[in-house]
């Protein structure tokens, strides 16, 4: 039999409940935040919370109306009053007969109808516990054949897992829904970090123009990421790592987050190296602003556009050309010319990511220098029309690691074939990759 609730109670349980599932209404901020009306599912469920510490039934509905605090909005108390009608329209949650369900499996058959149309007006949304959820994601991974992901580490939980189910970031992480985050990558090649302290030197300064105190020092990083590829048992494909302002709620600015957080994942992928020629687009997405795009952040919208608007032509990738005419990079590679008098010639850094294999590439190509294969290696503004006008092009970075491009806009580079000295240059680069010296690669201590 249900209890008698009056309305101070019904009150105090909803003043209550209210700060433990909504704590940020429950504390001080700007009028608009406080009157933001909650989505309706968690109005269902504080509803439903109430009903469990008060017992009431649809002869207390008046009631439960009235105790809605005042100072809500007439949006929210709207809402309140849909859910209560809606769990009251139920059989109560308090009461479970035999072989009947508890209020979470009730809450699962509740109909979220706020007088759509069409077939939407008899929508039923399921609400899941927390184990249903990651039962939900681990199907989805057991029907996967193989598992890329082989290892990841979150700040958050302090360790390392190998079970995709829980490689997640939180909603509210500053990084997922502001984009305020940065990242590289490491490739892991037969069992060897390559070029690890290049990439994190270039991701905490990336941190730093992005104002994200990195939680660790670069050590702890190194060391975190080593382990994680250790555990992950993945003997070749890449370490992509993350620096975030964190979780913390959903506003502009990072200064309600507790703490930055860093994430990395291990992906198994047979990376060879790329030797067919392809065809390039030159971009018509705007290239972002150099004090951006000198930053490897996770803002990588444009990067996308221009990815996509490359492939709708039919290309491989795209090629930006900044706003003084010159060549800048790809979306997510840097590019490279051997002009008609054997010199390597790569775009100036200024206004682009520099990147760490088209670094290493500038150091590796000195020895085709000495040989006499090329005559130097300079870094420097390139026009479009330079740079059309080249013998050999290519693309240069960690996944490819060189990929020798035949054609830019329909038109041939060179004689329109996979030049010399591009395969060359990518022997030289791989071979450094495999085989160079552990300066450059880090020996992972597998378990």
């Amino acid at each position: 039999m249900s209890a008698w609730v009056s309305a101070a109670d019904a009150r105090q349980a909803l003043a209550s409940t209210w700060p433990t599932i909504f704590p940020a209404c429950a504390t001080q901020g700007t009028s608009r935040r406080r009157e933001r009306p909650p989505p309706f599912p968690l109005l269902q469920c504080t509803v439903s919370r109430l009903l469990r510490a008060y017992p009431a039934d649809a002869a207390h509905l008046p009631i439960l109306k009235r105790s809605l605090p005042v100072a809500h909005s007439s949006a929210r108390a709207l809402l309140f009053q849909c859910a209560i009608e809606t769990v009251c329209s139920s059989p109560h949650p308090m009461e479970a007969r035999a072989g009947g369900s508890s209020s979470d499996d009730q809450l699962k058959s509740l109909s979220l109808n706020l007088n759509g149309k069409g077939k939407d007006r008899d929508l039923c949304i399921p609400v899941y516990s927390a184990s249903e959820v990651l039962q939900k994601f681990k199907s989805k991974w057991d029907s996967v054949e193989k598992q890329p992901y082989r290892a990841m580490y979150s700040s958050l939980f302090g360790g390392i897992t190998v079970d995709p189910t829980v490689m997640v970031i939180p909603l509210d992480d500053h990084m997922v829904h502001r984009g305020h985050g940065v990242f590289d990558t490491a490739m892991i090649l037969d069992g060897y970090i390559y070029e690890l302290d290049d990439h994190l030197d270039r991701l905490l300064g990336s941190a730093s123009m992005a104002k994200i105190a990195p939680p660790f020092p670069k050590s702890t990083l190194k060391s975190i990421l080593i382990q994680t590829t250790a555990v992950s048992q993945c003997k070749r494909g890449c370490l992509r790592y993350w620096l975030s302002a964190g979780p913390g709620d959903f506003l502009l600015s990072s200064a309600g987050c507790p703490t930055s957080a860093f994430y990395a994942v291990v992906v198994e992928e047979d990376y060879v190296p790329l030797k067919q020629g392809v065809k390039v687009t030159t971009s018509t997405v705007r290239m972002k602003p150099p004090e951006f795009a000198t930053m490897k952040s996770v803002n990588y919208l444009p990067n996308a556009l221009a990815a996509l608007e490359a492939e709708e032509k039919g290309a491989y990738t795209s090629i930006w050309v900044d706003d003084d005419g010159y060549v800048a990079e790809g979306p997510n590679v840097n590019v490279a010319f051997i002009s008609p008098s054997k010199e390597l010639l790569l775009p100036s850094f200024d206004k682009i990511l520099g990147g760490c294999t088209a670094k290493r590439l500038i150091t590796l190509a000195a020895a085709l220098v000495d040989q006499g294969l090329l005559k130097s290696v300079r870094v420097e503004n390139i026009t479009v029309d330079q740079a059309k006008g080249s013998a050999e092009m290519m693309l240069v970075g960690s996944g490819l690691p060189i990929l020798p491009i035949t054609m830019w806009d329909e038109q041939p580079i060179g004689d329109g074939k996979v030049g010399k000295l591009t395969l060359a240059l990518s022997d030289l680069l791989w071979q450094d990759m495999v085989l160079g010296p552990e300066t450059h690669r880090i020996p992972v201590p597998y378990v």
